[in-house]
């Protein structure tokens, strides 16, 4: 996972990421090559759900963008976005550039709620990191040892 998403781990051991301009390329088809399982989630508002819907049409490639599923309508107050796909490594950091633009959309009303979610990236060699969206950006952190199971 390092080399896909380098960065210093903070503190906490969870690593900020910055994404190069790289990320908005989509990804090579390779006929052979390493797989990476990433599934999650984003929570958002109506305002930014359509935020995020434009950042995922900016970065359509007709293959890997399929994993998104959006809501058909507004369901109360929480909009939840979700991701599932195996991908290959040299996707990564393309889907990646998606999820950190994900992270920056401005809190749409004055409760100032971000966008934030969760999402697990089990790597065949590199084994399993969490994605934290929060606080405006995308954090990296080695995987709890309770999220195993997933990677059988």
């Amino acid at each position: 996972m390092t080399e896909a998403l380098p960065g210093r781990l903070d503190d906490d051991g969870v690593r900020p990421v910055e994404v190069s301009d790289r990320a908005r390329t989509a990804p090579e088809r390779t006929p052979m090559g390493v797989y990476v399982s990433v599934r999650g989630w984003l929570e958002c508002d109506g305002t930014q759900l359509g935020a995020v819907r434009r950042i995922v049409a900016a970065h359509e490639d007709e293959h890997y963008n399929g994993g998104w599923g959006m809501p058909r309508r507004h369901v109360n107050w929480t909009c939840y976005v979700f991701y599932g796909a195996d991908i290959r490594e040299s996707g990564l950091e393309w889907f990646a550039g998606q999820v950190g633009e994900m992270a920056r959309i401005p809190a749409s009303d004055e409760d100032g709620d971000l966008v934030r979610g969760l999402f697990l990236v089990s790597h065949e060699i590199d084994g399993t990191a969490e994605w934290q969206v929060r606080d405006g950006r995308l954090l990296v952190s080695p995987a709890d040892g309770r999220h195993r199971y997933l990677d059988v």
